[in-house]
């Protein structure tokens, strides 16, 4: 049961951020990650973290609901880069747990309302020490984490949680990775991360929501084709399921849509202008026309100065990008991603694709990649130096051949 907040309060509080946004459409029940709720109440923090459109809202909001009605404290604070001052954001986190039951946090919330102006140490402490004096167990869930770039709060939280009584548990829900130290927690077994791998739909979830939410009984083939477009991306399948052409041609409809829908184009592009600065956006660009790429790649054809820290950058904003091995070398943007960057591309002119392709094509026959040497050079129109590649790269594999085949194939080869 939610209270009203206290007329105790200087600072005027917008009520609506003190609970989970309201649904549009019908719940979606994903059973694979309503599983996780137990887990959460084992853990001092949970890690939600993914890219925009990944349902992470939802499922966090699913959670409180699951253990809403029981003899629990469930508190939601949804954040905004106003949230930025750190008075604010304590002001809020502790509004936000005081409407959990009657007369909670009451010396906290005096304490920041006070006149004297208590230290925002001090007013930590008293709330630390209201929140372990509470008999029930008590979950805040943090929504929209990213938003918050002030480091003194950074400070604020990893206090909050290095201090946290036995009964508190924290959810933090975050398009970006947080600079949390968060160290100690792992070894505690006290942190539970969920990913992008976690989120993304899979083959029967995507089936469930077409069939239960949408009410669209799509042939199991085309049912597969969106998944392997979307590769489960929740955004990406809910924006296809609602247009009526996925009805009518579905085939030619996704097959559009993979080169990116109006609405598509519209909440990549506004996911690219909040997080990224212009320069880092046309690096993002030019290495689309890359189908992997690693820190060298990055600094040749994206034309950064420091391939390592961008890669970091991206993979700290979780911005649709996917690691391809256990050594975080190489990387792909996600099939939608790339597609939309993609079109981008074409605003540079075609001077600047082909020197971008010269680019490559150069870095990958450095480095005696051949099957990609071979892409750039017929991008750029070179289809007789994509033939001595192709060669190059044949003879290469003829002599990783065990030698009881390698002459056969090496006479077949000279014949030829």
């Amino acid at each position: 049961m939610r209270h009203h907040l206290s007329s105790n309060w200087r600072l005027p509080l917008i009520p609506t951020k003190l609970s989970p946004p309201r649904r549009s459409q019908p719940l979606f029940s994903r059973k694979r990650l309503e599983s996780l709720a137990p887990a959460i109440m084992k853990h001092a923090l949970t890690l939600v973290q993914a890219p925009a459109g990944y349902g992470k809202t939802t499922i966090v909001g699913q959670w409180a609901d699951m253990y809403r009605g029981e003899d629990k404290l469930i508190a939601w604070l949804s954040l905004s880069e106003e949230d930025n001052s750190e008075k604010r954001f304590l002001s809020y986190l502790i509004a936000s747990l005081s409407i959990t039951k009657s007369n909670f946090c009451n010396e906290s919330i005096l304490a920041i309302n006070s006149e004297l102006s208590s230290s925002i140490e001090v007013v930590e402490s008293i709330l630390l020490a209201e929140l372990e004096a509470s008999r029930e167990e008590i979950l805040l869930t943090l929504d929209d984490y990213h938003c918050i770039t002030n480091p003194e709060i950074h400070s604020l939280m990893l206090r909050l949680i290095k201090n946290r009584p036995e009964n508190l548990h924290i959810i933090i829900a975050t398009r970006s990775e947080i600079p949390i130290r968060l160290s100690k927690l792992k070894l505690e077994n006290q942190l539970l991360i969920l990913g992008v791998s976690d989120l993304r739909m899979d083959f029967s979830e995507l089936e469930m929501f077409l069939n239960e939410v949408v009410e669209l009984d799509l042939p199991k083939n085309v049912a597969r084709l969106l998944y392997e477009v979307s590769e489960g991306w929740v955004a990406g399948v809910q924006m296809a399921a609602l247009s009526p052409r996925l009805r009518k041609e579905p085939k030619q409809f996704l097959n559009e849509f993979a080169s990116g829908s109006k609405d598509l184009k519209n909440y990549l592009h506004e996911v690219l202008v909040e997080l990224l600065p212009s320069d880092c956006e046309e690096a993002l660009v030019r290495c689309s026309i890359l189908e992997r790429f690693n820190v060298s790649l990055c600094e040749v054809v994206g034309g950064v100065s420091d391939g390592n820290a961008f890669l970091e950058k991206l993979s700290r904003l979780n911005l649709f990008i996917f690691s391809l091995d256990d050594n975080n070398e190489w990387f792909r943007f996600h099939r939608l991603f790339s597609d939309f960057l993609r079109e981008r591309l074409g605003q540079l002119g075609k001077k600047e694709v082909l020197a971008l392709h010269r680019l490559a094509c150069n870095w990958f026959v450095a480095h005696e990649l051949w099957s990609e040497a071979v892409s750039h050079a017929l991008a750029i129109g070179y289809s007789d130096l994509a033939k001595t590649f192709i060669e190059r790269c044949a003879s290469e594999m003829l002599e990783k051949k065990p030698n009881g085949h390698t002459g056969q194939l090496g006479e077949a080869n000279t014949r030829a």
